[in-house]
């Protein structure tokens, strides 16, 4: 696929498993900011007291039963618009820039392993088909990309971590609110050194989900040349070429190491970029050593679960998801090219 449809197949996946995970994803915000005191006027005070409820004895169920009860099924969806705006925008601008700068690197490489080749006297006609990056190539290539797109989503995500945690105003409100702390628009990227310290996750998401789906791939062909040729592996789009189940799999299995990986960094980053709290916190370390004072170590892994549901159940649908599109992307392409012969 071409780096757009590549980035609109993402995009358009990302939104439908998003949709369904929300839920997860508003209860999983009160959990972890349910320390902080909001600033907010009385019946947004109120509700924050509601929240602390959501503490380290409350399960996933009971959270998302007491928003519901608290405030119908719109509370379960509370800042979706917004939240879906980001996700969009940020998903997109990532396997666009992702896509043109693997596709740039990889000719690269392509050339200084034809250039080897025909040193040694080997040439083969196939080579740009067979060279597979390395785990740290890839890794790298994903962080790049991830850190340039957060510059773009960094205040979007702002006002939907204020939206999530205190429901009861307008967006307008929330905006205000944000910068009236300090008059300062820096304070919509409060929090981005810790974004682009966190574009390790989906680095290291994108990274594993790639090399398991290659071992499979491997395990089914036995990968031949002459199979090999037929792949374009310079933006190397592996989930079309495996089924929705396997897909899915491969999704869940690489979000849950990420995840494990990065949680603390996660908790910090959600505090951090909450602008309810009613004494904000300065940096990563501030936020991790009041938890810990609070609850110990167990403090860091506060909302573990819930993020590992919401964020392994969103990454296996999105990955089966996009893999659809992007077979139907290809089916369409090829059925318009023979009508076109």
């Amino acid at each position: 696929m071409s780096s757009f449809e590549s980035a609109f197949t993402a995009a358009l996946s990302g939104t439908v498993s998003n949709t369904i995970v929300y839920p997860l994803d508003v209860a999983k915000a009160q959990i972890q900011t349910s320390g902080s005191a909001s600033t907010f006027p009385p019946a947004a005070k109120q509700l924050q007291q509601d929240q602390k409820k959501a503490n380290d004895d409350e399960s996933i169920l009971q959270c998302l039963i007491r928003i519901y009860k608290k405030e119908g099924f719109k509370g379960l969806y509370e800042g979706y618009g917004l939240s879906m705006g980001s996700g969009i925008i940020q998903t997109f601008s990532y396997w666009l820039i992702y896509t043109l700068i693997r596709k740039k690197y990889y000719k690269i490489v392509c050339q200084r392993h034809l250039k080897n080749e025909i040193k040694t006297g080997k040439t083969k006609s196939t080579l740009k088909y067979q060279v597979l990056l390395s785990a740290w190539e890839e890794l790298l290539l994903n962080i790049t990309s991830a850190s340039l797109s957060n510059f773009v989503t960094t205040p979007i995500t702002i006002v939907s971590t204020s939206q999530k945690t205190a429901p009861s105003k307008s967006l307008k409100d929330h905006v205000l609110k944000i910068y009236n702390k300090n008059k300062s628009v820096l304070d919509f990227y409060k929090g981005l050194k810790i974004s682009l310290l966190l574009t390790c996750n989906p680095a290291i998401t994108y990274t594993v989900f790639k090399k398991i789906q290659h071992l499979i791939i491997k395990s089914y062909s036995h990968a031949s040349v002459a199979d090999s040729a037929k792949h374009d592996y310079s933006i190397d789009d592996t989930s079309v070429r495996l089924s929705p189940r396997i897909n899915f799999m491969c999704g869940m299995i690489s979000k849950i190491v990420a995840t494990l990986v990065t949680f603390p960094l996660i908790l910090a980053k959600v505090n951090l970029q909450n602008p309810n709290a009613e004494t904000p916190y300065n940096n990563i370390f501030d936020v991790l050593i009041n938890f810990y004072k609070k609850f110990g170590i167990k403090g860091w892994y506060r909302g573990l679960m819930i993020q590992l549901l919401k964020n392994v159940l969103n990454q296996g649908v999105n990955s089966m998801v996009k893999g659809e599109l992007g077979k139907l992307v290809l089916g369409l392409r090829k059925t318009l090219n023979h009508a076109k012969c």
